[in-house]
């Protein structure tokens, strides 16, 4: 047997997690839109924050789960987007849901994301952040992937979301049922500090 070191170690626990959440996702997909109206009101609120700039190259939505988002998007922008999701459920939604819309649906993970270094204007992520391992690695490849002069626009939930359903469960059976969030002083902390102090 060989022994795996602690950062392998962790890779295979990270890649394993990845995978249940993936597959929770798909199973969740062809309900998801019916039960998504607070996910749609968030990305509304997002989508309202963003630049009207016209002219893009190209857009990624990272954790664009059925296409709610990229959509509106192109409809606003025209151009070339990438919907990105690791969930191929999901994407398999998006795609009947938005066939004929010039969005390109890619299988992915959002702390290795599979596009070239300043390929995208725009880098939008909407409640998706939040299930990543790492809002370092997510930036990082957020950095990579836009272009000088590009955008990033993001959502997520902080410490103390869903508390009353933590609590509840709790009682019931004393185990973890809901993500832990990051605080909010540390996405804050994450974003002021620069990108190469960022902690690995």
């Amino acid at each position: 047997m060989t022994a795996m070191t602690p950062p392998r170690r962790a890779a295979v626990a990270g890649e394993s997690r990845r995978r249940r959440i993936a597959d929770a996702f798909s199973r969740a997909a062809s309900g998801y839109d019916g039960a998504a109206q607070l996910q749609q009101a968030v990305a509304d609120d997002l989508l309202a924050r963003l630049p009207q700039s016209a002219s893009r190259r190209a857009l990624v939505d990272i954790g664009c789960g059925t296409g709610y988002l990229v959509s509106r998007l192109v409809e606003r922008h025209g151009g070339p987007a990438i919907g990105l999701d690791i969930a191929p459920g999901m994407l398999d939604q998006a795609r009947r849901r938005h066939a004929g819309r010039s969005i390109h649906w890619v299988t992915g993970c959002a702390e290795s994301l599979p596009l070239t270094a300043g390929s995208v204007d725009l880098v939008v992520s909407s409640l998706a952040v939040q299930w990543c391992d790492s809002l370092e690695d997510f930036l990082r490849e957020a950095a990579r992937v836009v272009a000088p002069g590009g955008w990033l626009g993001f959502t997520t939930l902080c410490e103390g979301t869903l508390a009353e359903l933590q609590w509840a469960w709790q009682r019931v059976d004393g185990a973890v049922h809901v993500n832990e969030f990051l605080a909010e002083s540390r996405l804050v902390e994450t974003l002021r500090a620069p990108a190469g102090d960022r902690p690995r």
